[in-house]
């Protein structure tokens, strides 16, 4: 699951990366946020974005898993948005996790400044301990409050 997950990581940073701008189109805008919840990719990490319009691609690498998500802002001021994160971290959710998003940003996106937000969904873990596995996965619901900077 982590390469599998790593080379996703990396084919959708080459493509968000590589988009192709026509002549009258206007670059969209990339940014970086550090921080702590499933967006990061779990306990700590750093998370990539690529904005389009109302639309943010990101690609997130954590100390211990990483994640690809959406948002899509409800608001002008793009302060309120809603998506979808998918990932793996190997503290809780080692065969993967999949939760919807809330995030604000109280100075706006295209601003630096802090992200609060809120994670619901599923996850899924092996079960044993650190150093084996009984073969057996469960699903279990995850939540997660996430708090970053964006710089």
């Amino acid at each position: 699951m982590v390469k599998i997950l790593f080379v996703l990581l990396t084919s959708s940073f080459a493509l968000l990366t590589s988009s192709t701008v026509q002549a009258e189109d206007v670059a969209s805008p990339s940014s970086f946020t550090v921080g702590a919840g499933y967006q990061y990719g779990g306990v700590l990490g750093a998370r990539y974005h690529f904005q389009h319009d109302s639309h943010v691609f990101s690609a997130a690498l954590g100390l211990v898993g990483g994640a690809l998500g959406y948002q899509y802002f409800v608001d002008e001021s793009q302060s309120h948005s809603f998506g979808l994160s998918l990932g793996s971290e190997a503290l809780t959710s080692e065969d993967g996790f999949a939760v919807i998003n809330y995030e604000y940003y109280p100075s706006g996106f295209a601003q630096s400044g802090w992200q609060f937000g809120v994670s619901a969904g599923l996850r899924r873990e092996d079960e044993g301990g650190s150093f084996g596995d009984h073969g057996d996965t469960k699903t279990d619901p995850a939540a997660m409050i996430s708090v970053g900077y964006k710089f």
